[in-house]
Order: C-alpha cells, then structure tokens, then sequence
C-alpha cells in the first residue's frame, strides 16, 4: 500500500502518502516523521502544529497488537508492530523516545487505551493527548465525529465514527487504520486546537508504577477480545411502521434485546421489498417506540431491517475509561482505593489485613432470630458476610440459596445494625429477585431501574414491589431531594451497571447512602474490570 484515495472529509489530501517500515526499522520511520515536521515548520505552521501526530493501532482476534499508524496532515507511517523482531539499539532507541517524548504530541482518540496497550504490547512508555475529552470533562467524552466538526469546520461526518467502531477485521482494516491516525492529525494540527492541546494534560504512563501497567495493559487486552467478539450486525425484530414527519420512521420494536437504540456508532440499514437499500440513523427512542432519520428518501415498505455497529458504551465503560484517563494524568492514584488493591494489586500486607479472623465473626445468638429459616451452610454464609472481613466470597450451584442469604444479610444490616448497603446484580431479572425477597422479610429498601428497561417493555414484571420502585428519569437532581426520595431506606437495589449512572454521584446518592457494604450477585457473570471505578467508592474498615 503506498497510498489511499480518502472520501471521509471533505478535506486535503484527497490521496494521502503511505510509508511502511518492518518492527526492526520501526525508529527510521519516527526520523521521517521528525523530518516532515520540520518542512511543515519552515512553510509557516506553528511549532506545536508541525510537532503534532495522530495516532491509531489495530489488533488481530487475539489481542495482539499487528500495526501502529502514525501520521501527519498529509502522510501515514505504518510500522509493523511484532514484539518479537527489533533493529539495532540505536533504532529501536529512536522508536522509543519518539514515543515518551515531551517535545512532540502524540494525539489520538482513547489514548488511555492506545497508550496502556502499547506500554504492554512493546515495553516502552508512551505520552501523549487524549482527543476524545478534549472539550469535555474526564468523565465525558466526543466522538471523533463531533470532535471533527467543531475543529475542522466539517458537516458532514458520517463516515468518520465508522472508522473506529465498524469491524476492522476485514481486508480494509489497514486502510481505516491509516484514515483514523491521519483523521487524529488533522484534528491534533487544526488551528482551533492549539491553544486546548498546548494546556491539555498528558497522557503519560511512567505515571503509574510498572507492576499496575503490566496488569492494566493485560485487563485491556482481554477486553478487547471481547469487544471484537461483539457482533457488528444485529437482525431487527418489529412490530409495526410508519412514516413520520419530514424524511423519519417511526418503528415499533418487538423485541427488546434486538430493539433500535440511539447511537452515534452504529446506522440503522432498512431493506425495501424491491431489495433497495436505505440507511439511516437512530434519533430518538421512547419505549417500544424509535424514530430513525433517513438523509435520501424514506423506505414505503420494509423487508428486514438491521443495525450495523455497536451500541453507546455503556455508563460503566464510559466510567471505567475516565479512571484511567485519571490515572495516566497523575489526578488518581489506584493503589490508594483499598478493594482496588485487594482485587487486582494485592500485597502483603494486604494479604494479611483481609485474612479472615476469628474474632470478626458476630456471636450465632444475637443473629439467632434472623437465622431461624436458614440451613447450616446458609447461616454460616449470613455470618460471614455481616462480619468484620472486609471481602467474603460465596458460590454455590443454583437452588443452594444464595439470593436467600443475600436477603438475609441485608434483614441483619438493615434492622439490627442500621447500615447502608448497595446489592447489585448482572441483570434486572436477578435484583428483581432478590428485591422480592426483601418484601417479604419487610426490610426497607429502593429499588433504581433505568427508564429505558422499565418503560412499556418489563412494567409486569415489578408489579408486586411497585411502591419500592425508583425510575432513573425520577431521580432528583440534588442531595435533598434524593434524602426526601430514599427517606429512610437503608438499602439500595440495582444493576451494577446502573452504578456508573452519572446522576447517582451529581445528585448526591452515594452521601444520602453511603458506598460502605457491596454485595454483588451473579458475579462470576460479570467482567470485573469494567466496573473498577466501583470499587474506588467502596470504603472497607479494618476493625478487629
């Protein structure tokens, strides 16, 4: 490939220059980058414009690492990215300190994930900014789409979010590589991102220490196998359309799980029975109910339906994303969050200090009445979890009783102790449960559902606990009011991805009911990593 004919942006080059290097010559490719840089200087850009590069990798179906693209606004330089193969010292020294360099900017989009990935895959640190929270907060982000437009003056994005989130694995894949780190140099050299790049704080990973690297850069990869594992094309089931005002559909989804979402990273293709395709993107979405915007005529009649593309991420990711961002710009230390330590970097004197001990056990008498319908094995659990043991682990085959321990523990906190306490589970179905059980024991609790799966979808299923019921739509939006709404529950029921619903913390629930006991079901469903910023809140207390 020596050079790709580009049609996403309306902008120059229309045909951008490919350069590519093995992993053995991988530093001259960063001295052709340095020398371009100095032509783009000496024809009048500014200092920072011609020292920015734009940024991107692309993986195979096992996590590893196979290209690393940088660019300029004109050119791609593609290095082949074999751990295994390197040059000489004095290249592969070049290669290095082009990447941990404090003179030049390395920019790309999610370049926590860029940065952790290559500090694990090469071994050699890696700065640089990240341009998905350029204009927004550490715990928000832009798609490269928006951030295009609001610097490069360009309307017309559609094709730019498809880059990043559309399936790479096909013989394009290269090609989009290059178009993504060219697309983050155009952005990285724009005028209008001079002075926000210049005071932006850097990504840099000799921020953390390197046994956290090592770990966090392994947690992503597995993640990343995952998400390449996520279908790109999901079949739509629907009731019933119609066409709505101006060139929009309305469609009545049928099926919950393949229902039409609103999402910048996917586009909605519909199928006429004549077979001519039409391809539109999701609005708005209410219910059973979703309104889909199409740019060339509007389908009179419908064959099949399917989005292509993957949802929004989901509150946890997005979470989840925004505590390494943290974490790589020096503002949060992840070693000092104790159940962090506990379940990812644990040391010795952490293996001790939750080691469990016989005195933490609570004497069986005074648990007796809370006790009484329970077997050995289930008592013995309660026991454990309503200790002093900053960490209990139980499992147990389904129908052994495990949501009835759960409901048990919480009877304990809540009416003995009068202690708050978080359950969350992998679905609503299982909190659903457990929420059940807690009605029956009396225990006062709020159950918080989000809207979207509440909403003329699962309405039936919450009938008998209905008066327990929050929906995230009917969340106030400050500490007082959220007092007035919990009143004097104690309990809090939830998914654990609703946890990393922003409004909980901007509206001050986790005050009102402090993050002191988690008690996670189904948690052997879950990928733990995603929701690390969780255990940040959770306060553990030592006493003997």
């Amino acid at each position: 490939m020596k050079s790709i004919h580009q049609t996403v942006l309306p902008l120059p080059p229309s045909t951008l220059a490919v350069h590519q290097y093995p992993r053995r010559i991988a530093g001259h490719a960063t001295r052709a980058l340095k020398e371009a840089s100095t032509i783009s200087n000496d024809t009048g850009e500014s200092d920072l414009q011609s020292k920015a590069f734009g940024i991107s990798i692309s993986q195979l179906d096992n996590g590893t690492i196979a290209h690393i693209a940088f660019a300029t606004d004109t050119a791609v330089y593609l290095v082949d990215a074999d751990r295994d193969v390197r040059g000489n010292a004095t290249v592969d020294r070049s290669f290095r300190n082009f990447l941990e360099s404090t003179t030049t900017v390395l920019a790309g989009f999610d370049m926590p994930r860029i940065a952790l990935r290559l500090r694990h895959h090469l071994g050699h640190h890696v700065r640089g900014v990240d341009l998905s929270t350029l204009f927004s907060s550490s715990t928000s982000t832009w798609h490269p789409s928006k951030v295009v437009q609001k610097l490069c003056n360009v309307k017309d994005t559609f094709g730019v979010d498809r880059l990043w989130h559309e399936n790479d694995q096909d013989e394009s894949s290269v090609e989009k590589l290059c178009l993504r780190a060219w697309i983050s140099a155009k952005v990285a050299r724009s005028v209008a991102a001079r002075q926000t790049i210049e005071s932006a704080r850097r990504v840099d990973t000799r921020h953390l220490k390197k046994a956290v690297l090592l770990r966090l850069g392994s947690l992503l990869r597995q993640t990343d196998v995952l998400a390449r594992a996520v279908p790109r094309v999901t079949k739509n089931e629907h009731a019933a359309y119609k066409s709505g005002k101006k060139q929009n559909m309305e469609l009545q989804n049928a099926r919950y799980k393949t229902r039409v979402r609103v999402s910048t990273q996917s586009y909605v293709e519909v199928v006429s029975d004549s077979g001519k395709i039409h391809r539109g993107r999701a609005i708005r979405a209410h219910g059973k109910t979703t309104e889909i915007s199409f740019s060339r005529g509007i389908p009179t009649t419908v064959s099949s339906i399917c989005i292509v593309g993957l949802d929004e991420p989901a509150p946890a990711e997005k979470a989840r994303d925004a505590l390494l961002l943290r974490a790589l710009q020096d503002e949060e230390n992840l070693l000092d969050a104790d159940f962090v330590r506990f379940l990812w970097f644990l040391t010795k004197e952490d293996e001790d200090s939750i080691r469990p001990s016989p005195k933490s056990t609570r004497c069986l008498k005074s648990l007796k009445a809370y006790l009484k319908d329970l077997n050995g094995s289930q008592a013995e659990v309660v026991k454990a979890m309503t200790s002093q043991d900053p960490i209990v682990v139980v499992h147990g085959p389904p129908g052994t009783g495990k949501t009835t321990t759960i409901a048990s523990a919480a009877e304990i906190w809540s009416k003995m102790d009068s202690l708050p306490v978080w359950i969350v589970g992998h679905s609503n179905v299982s909190v659903k449960n457990i929420a059940e059980k807690l009605l029956k024991k009396k225990v006062d609790f709020k159950l918080i559902v989000s809207k979207e799966f509440y909403l003329e979808w699962h309405e039936h299923i919450y009938e008998q606990i209905s008066e327990k019921l929050i929906r995230t739509d009917e969340l106030p939006d400050n500490t007082l009011g959220m007092s007035r709404l919990i009143g004097s529950s104690t309990v809090i029921l939830s998914t654990l991805g609703l946890l990393s619903n922003p409004a909980l913390e901007q509206n001050g629930l986790f005050n009102v009911v402090p993050f002191e006991r988690l008690v996670v079901d189904e948690a052997s469903q879950i990928n733990v990593f995603e929701y690390m910023v969780h255990f940040t809140l959770v306060v553990v207390d030592f006493c003997g």
